[in-house]
């Protein structure tokens, strides 16, 4: 949950994010299945730390993806073993 009390849900099989108010109502989702930022392969988890920054583990892609609260893209680690991000 993030601090306005909005749940992710990683959905590994259809490689997206979806973000759900506190009353389980749908707000958006974001993500399409493939390598790079803003993509997943295999989205396993998510995260969310005190700042409102939310972090997407991969399980194939093997990275952590990190984004801000509006799904903006802000940076990404991982199996190549280098930060891709700004």
């Amino acid at each position: 949950m993030d601090l306005d009390d909005n749940v992710y849900v990683s959905d590994a099989e259809n490689c997206n994010i979806q973000k759900f108010d506190s009353e389980g109502k749908f707000i958006t989702k974001w993500g399409t299945k493939g390598k790079g930022p803003g993509k997943f392969m295999q989205p396993e988890s998510t995260d969310v730390d005190s700042m409102n920054k939310i972090y997407v583990a991969e399980y194939s892609g093997q990275n952590i993806q990190k984004f801000d609260s509006n799904v903006t893209f802000i940076d990404m680690w991982g199996k190549e073993g280098e930060k891709k991000g700004q």
